[in-house]
């Protein structure tokens, strides 16, 4: 584990403040990010998504994505934003012969040399809907006279 406050440090204003702390622990897991990174390029299957997340104070502006790359047992991540050269400069465009499992975002059609997934979830988001819709063989339902039966 990473030492990122040394013993007697704990007053000190300047090392305290937040941009040190982060720097200081990018520097700790710098290493152990690049191992992960490799591990994960070099996995059979793996997991894509991104989630909006706000970086720092102010408007909306400064919202930025975190991609997520993972297996079974490890999670790569990635503060950028949605678009395609963000996604270029993440993990994608060095996985040959993968399966990306991943929403409908279209960014992920962009990559060659990998096979694609839907996401489970979002097939059963669609049989769902397919369930629900009227067929084109079906009568429309009775208008609802608005008292209970």
């Amino acid at each position: 584990m990473a030492l990122l406050i040394p013993p007697g440090d704990h007053v000190n204003p300047a090392f305290a403040s937040a941009h040190a702390l982060l720097e200081r622990a990018a520097r700790a897991i710098a290493a152990a990010n690049t191992a992960i990174r490799a591990l994960i390029i070099l996995a059979r299957v793996v997991c894509g998504d991104e989630t909006p997340l706000r970086a720092g104070p102010g408007p909306k502006s400064r919202k930025k994505y975190l991609q997520v790359a993972c297996t079974t047992l490890l999670t790569y991540y990635f503060l950028g934003a949605r678009d395609l050269p963000s996604f270029k400069n993440f993990v994608y465009s060095d996985l040959h012969g993968s399966v990306v499992v991943h929403d409908r975002y279209v960014n992920y059609d962009a990559f060659d040399g990998i096979s694609r997934q839907l996401c489970t979830q979002h097939l059963l988001r669609d049989l769902e809907d397919a369930a629900q819709a009227p067929s084109a063989d079906t009568p429309p339902p009775p208008p609802s006279t608005g008292s209970p039966s």
